[in-house]
């Protein structure tokens, strides 16, 4: 299945998947002694 997202549909999944890394790494952070 192929689809094409527009420039903003692109920008947005960068942005969150930023925003969740930063999310994840943060808690990892705090999960460590």
């Amino acid at each position: 299945m192929h689809f094409s997202l527009d420039e903003n549909e692109r920008k947005l999944v960068s942005y969150l998947s930023e925003k969740l890394v930063l999310r994840m790494s943060e808690m990892s952070t705090i999960e460590q002694p």
